[in-house]
């Protein structure tokens, strides 16, 4: 089943969202479209007033979305209130699915705004957000951000057919203190709560989170832990996990060989095998070099090197054993290569919905906090997709971009991601897709 998350942004999507007034000074995340005049409605028996309208360029299936109100300090009270919301397949007939009261913004700097409408798989291509008041303000209506479920009207019987927690996770250790976890999302859960503590420990620390991802900080080094991850399903029910465990390392005091790696195996479109290599930080380490080849061979090692201790390796061979190594670039020189590791192609632990192909494109800044630039030369006018997914294979972003020929920039806001590791894939029609490793720090 292809099933991702389409948000819309309203800044970097302008042409698929519709309203009367758009202000491209505010801040994206706090207020980034007003409406401050009214304007025919697209659905003819709603009056003529304030609304909002999504196209997604083609029919989709559609279930839960969550909405952000605006936020700007001292413009909250410009934010829908009581609304409408139709949804169309063909832009003139429109089926109501009901009327909604969006919260007023906190206007705070963290504000996580609130669950919203449930299409309950309903098939459409368009969506109208009418609003019939606000929270006070005289002339103008905003809203920030909704981000809606989409998956493909064809392929819409679930991989999973219940609510169930998850049974696969992987764990990435990247210094004494810090480890990056990701686990398999349920399509039909609404919520998961991160639970973990040092074995032997009484005490659990929790952490709600909406993806499946977690970053952990300040942990003890040298230390096993155990965490277990609580699903909410739409009954009210609460689904746990079995017991995972990780132990972090050893605090690395100078530059010099990495002391552990992880790895993380995937399929893409079922025949062709990738995986995701890391290691830990190395003090004062300037770049990092993957040497990998089948195991039990005498094959010339494949050599990769970059910036960051992670690396992502494709076109694997289906039931096949790897054996890899890592070292670091430290100011005297090259370290020496860790042990010997293993993965299997025999081990998926997730699966990507999409191909590596031969586009080729550059990312920056990479790691990334508030944005990332993503560079695109192009000998031809075509038109592009840009997603950006996660360990899992999750779609979380996407974006039609149309190329001209010559050097492209496209900009694509990753702040609301969260710290993490992603994956940014550039699809071409008869040209495939490729991805390249992006990394959002907070």
């Amino acid at each position: 089943m292809k099933s991702f998350i389409y948000s819309i942004l309203f800044l970097s999507l302008a042409g698929s969202a519709f309203g009367q007034c758009f202000d491209p000074g505010i801040e994206i995340w706090s207020d980034t479209w007003r409406s401050c005049q009214i304007n025919d409605n697209p659905n003819p028996v709603r009056d003529a007033g304030h609304w909002i309208m999504y196209d997604f360029g083609e029919i989709y299936r559609l279930s839960k979305t969550h909405v952000w109100n605006t936020n700007e300090p001292g413009m909250s009270d410009m934010g829908f209130r009581n609304v409408i919301v139709d949804y169309s397949q063909d832009g003139e007939t429109w089926s109501e699915l009901g009327t909604y009261e969006f919260p007023q913004g906190t206007e705070e700097a963290v504000y996580g705004g609130f669950e919203g409408f449930d299409f309950s798989d309903s098939l459409a291509r368009y969506v109208l957000i009418t609003a019939v008041d606000n929270w006070g303000h005289a002339s103008c209506y905003g809203l920030a951000e909704v981000k809606f479920n989409l998956r493909e009207p064809g392929e819409y019987t679930p991989a999973v057919a219940e609510c169930a927690a998850p049974t696969e996770t992987a764990n990435f250790i990247l210094s004494d203190e810090i480890v990056f976890v990701v686990f398999e999302e349920n399509p039909l859960a609404i919520e998961y709560y991160f639970e973990y503590r040092p074995v032997g420990s009484n005490d659990w620390e929790e952490m709600e989170v909406e993806d499946g991802e977690v970053i952990l900080f300040d942990l003890e080094a040298e230390t096993t832990y155990e965490y277990v991850i609580y699903v909410e399903c739409a009954d009210g029910t609460f689904i746990e996990s079995q017991v995972f465990t990780f132990t972090t390392i050893a605090e690395q005091l100078a530059c010099g060989t990495p002391i552990t790696s992880d790895y993380f195996v995937t399929n893409v479109d079922d025949d062709i095998y990738f995986a995701f290599i890391s290691c830990n930080f190395v003090p004062d380490a300037t770049s990092y070099r993957l040497r990998f080849r089948m195991a039990g061979t005498s094959d010339d090692w494949t050599v990769l090197e970059g910036e960051e201790p992670f690396f992502d390796i494709g076109f694997l061979e289906e039931g096949q054993e790897y054996e890899y190594q890592m070292s670091a670039l430290c100011p005297d020189g090259w370290s020496d290569y860790t042990q010997t590791f293993y993965f299997s192609t025999d081990e998926v632990t997730g699966t990507f919905t999409v191909q590596l192909g031969e586009v080729k494109f550059d990312l920056y800044p990479n790691p990334a906090r508030d944005f990332v630039n993503v560079r695109i030369t192009s000998m031809e006018t075509a038109q592009t997709e840009v997603l950006i997914s996660n360990v899992m294979g999750q779609t979380l972003y996407r974006q039609n971009f149309r190329l001209s020929v010559g050097p492209n920039t496209l900009t694509l806001p990753t702040d609301r991601l969260g710290a993490g590791i992603y994956f940014v894939s550039l699809v071409q029609q008869n040209k495939g897709v490729t991805s390249q490793r992006l990394i959002v720090v907070d």
